[in-house]
């Protein structure tokens, strides 16, 4: 999946708030991967780009509750985004689809 960062669909960015615009990050990539009948235990890699790499271990620790069990490889990277990106993160995700059981 492709970059997607704290917009509420129809609304945009509602917050400059790192850790609130990761949570709807977060519902944003589920959203998408339950339209593929997939989940976060599906995920193997994931990259994080943060605005401000100060920013990495807040993010972190609210990105790791949203993975139960065994973490995705991940790379953390510092962007500046452009000028007219408001959000203070981004995440890219790499699913594959495991066989039902």
């Amino acid at each position: 999946m492709s970059g997607k960062s704290g917009f509420i669909p129809g609304q945009g960015i509602v917050t400059q708030d790192v850790e609130l615009q990761l949570r709807q990050t977060m519902r944003n990539l589920l959203d998408d991967l339950e339209e593929a009948d997939m989940d976060f235990p599906d995920v193997v890699l994931s990259e994080v780009y943060v605005r401000d790499i100060k920013d990495a271990e807040r993010v972190q620790s609210l990105y790791g509750t949203f993975f139960k069990g065994a973490f995705p490889a991940r790379t953390t990277l510092q962007n500046s985004f452009d000028q007219k990106t408001a959000t203070g993160e981004q995440i890219s995700l790499i699913a594959v689809r495991q066989p039902k059981r």
